[in-house]
């Protein structure tokens, strides 16, 4: 399955990237990883054009915490990260609470890869996957 390219959205900037008067893009396992950040920096329903595509994590994680909870929210990652047809599958999902934070880690197999998602849920949302 082909990993697909896109405009490259740098989410430090906030923006859309230029070189000169061309839009920047991204592809191959880049773009994967990019896609699955956006996917779960978005809420699902925040798009108007695509109301299925992100994540109810972030609703949920405002919620009281119970073992139920915690694996509500495990199977909305896992099922977050299935949207993207390239993901082959998601597990070693942990959701831990840390200071009014939740720490989120999952292991995803997509491309022919293994990749880390780390996510923190707190004052502000922080995405990362190596």
């Amino acid at each position: 399955m082909s990993a697909g390219t896109d405009i490259f959205y740098d989410p430090t900037a906030k923006d859309v990237q230029w070189l000169g008067l061309d839009l920047m893009t991204i592809s191959g396992v880049e773009n994967y990883r990019q896609q699955m950040i956006l996917r779960l920096l978005t809420d699902r329903g925040e798009l108007i054009h695509y109301p299925d595509y992100g994540t109810s994590l972030y609703r949920l994680a405002r919620l009281s915490m119970s073992p139920a909870r915690v694996e509500e929210l495990q199977r909305e990652l896992v099922q977050t990260c299935q949207q993207d047809p390239r993901t082959q599958q998601v597990d070693q999902v942990e959701i831990v609470q840390d200071n009014g934070s939740l720490r989120i880690s999952a292991r995803l197999q997509a491309l022919e890869r293994e990749f880390r998602l780390e996510a923190v849920i707190g004052d502000q949302v922080e995405v990362n996957m190596q």
